[in-house]
């Protein structure tokens, strides 16, 4: 007899909306791991603007709370490292399991076809939005846009984009994904110098000073791959660790589920702690992403309909959310009168985040996910064919 319980409505609907594989490998942990990463940028951001935007009495210096918020930035490392592994793991199953070869020409025009059209229809939506306010003049915000599409923003103008400012770090995930494909040459080694290729190029990134890139006429590191290599490294490593597991992780789940805790807990703690600390930080990465595949409790969570669901949703969340949290929040603000932050911060969260929810979606359902389907460029052009084409008389 089946014991096992059937999912509510809203997990149905989760699993409905659930994101699309080219490969038609899914890994809901993975896309766990991604609702961790997006939450804790979200919540930074609505911290960020309470923070600034709304007076209150309170010092957040010793509220834990607010210091773990404060820490979200800390979600784009964490999704770079996904990047990593999942752009690794084609190149990496080709070495070392005899899989299929990667054809470039695919794999560039998968990139395109999956992540262009919502990020053109973003940043152009955002850009209209800023010249109907009129704050700039369109003379100068038509160069923005045109370094924003063409991923140049960072390197032309060195600061923060103002059109959407997350688009700082997807700039620094194309440079990687024009780089995967010469990295990933790495996996033709063998075991040893391998790993031990990877491990070096982590900690040789992750310790550099800024003065080093500085040297190289490099002066925002942050905004270029070189600065956050050892992240997307992190990837590679995980990659090369699940398809080659190794004897010393071969240890129990529970106890895969604690270190995953610790190294959690010891993320937002490595990063800040000077440099040994940044060499330690992709070390809790890796640990944390490894017990999302070996811990049992752990694995169970990442894999929750609604979590993975959300998680799988990142890119339209992560691409909306903070315009969402200036306009939402710029409305609702007067509604908070406590001198304590924290209440601030409740008060404003309940209302922007179920927004932000709502909107996202929609935009996944009818921008993003339309684009997983990696055919949808040719069905496009078919259903055009289709209604130029004259009928034939009866």
């Amino acid at each position: 007899m089946n014991t096992e319980a059937s999912p509510g409505p809203i997990s149905r609907l989760a699993l409905r909306l659930r994101r699309i594989t080219s490969s038609g490998r899914y890994l809901p942990e993975v896309d766990g791991l991604r609702f961790i990463a997006v939450a804790w940028v979200v919540l930074l951001h609505v911290q960020g603007f309470v923070f600034e935007e709304i007076r209150h009495n309170h010092s957040v210096a010793g509220d834990f709370v607010s210091w773990i918020f404060f820490q979200g930035h800390l979600g784009v490392p964490l999704f770079f490292s996904i990047s990593g592994f999942i752009l690794a793991m084609p190149f990496a199953e080709h070495a070392l399991k005899g899989g299929n070869p990667v054809r470039l020409k695919s794999y560039f025009l998968r990139r395109l076809t999956r992540l262009e059209p919502p990020y053109i229809v973003c940043m152009v939506v955002l850009f209209l939005l800023h010249a109907i306010r009129g704050q700039r003049p369109l003379g100068e915000l038509l160069p923005h846009l045109g370094a924003s599409l063409a991923y140049l923003h960072n390197a032309i103008y060195q600061e923060w984009n103002f059109i959407n400012t997350v688009a700082w770090s997807l700039e620094v995930e194309v440079q990687f994904y024009l780089m995967a494909p010469i990295l990933a040459r790495v996996f033709l080694l063998g075991t040893f110098a391998r790993r031990a290729s990877i491990i070096g190029a982590i900690l040789f990134f992750a310790g550099a000073e800024p003065g080093l890139w500085q040297a190289v006429g490099v002066s925002r590191p942050d905004f270029w791959l070189l600065g956050q290599l050892h992240h997307f490294l992190v990837g590679f490593l995980l990659a090369d660790l699940y398809l080659c597991p190794v004897p010393v992780l071969e240890l129990k789940e529970r106890a895969w589920d604690l270190l995953g805790l610790v190294a959690f807990l010891a993320i937002p703690a490595f990063y800040i702690v000077g440099t040994w600390g940044k060499l330690a930080f992709p070390g809790a990465v890796l640990v944390l992403y490894l017990a999302a595949f070996r811990g049992g409790c752990t694995r169970a969570i990442l894999r929750q309909p609604v979590i993975a669901t959300l998680g799988g949703m990142c890119y339209s969340i992560y691409l909306v959310h903070l315009p969402l949290i200036y306009i939402v929040l710029g409305v609702t603000k007067r509604l908070s009168h406590s001198d304590h932050h924290l209440v601030n911060l409740l008060v404003q969260g309940t209302i922007v985040i179920p927004i932000i929810v709502l909107v996202s979606s929609t935009f996944y359902v009818l921008i993003e996910r339309p684009c997983m389907n990696k055919n949808w460029p040719w069905d496009l052009a078919n259903w055009f064919k289709s209604r130029l084409r004259p009928s034939r008389p009866a």
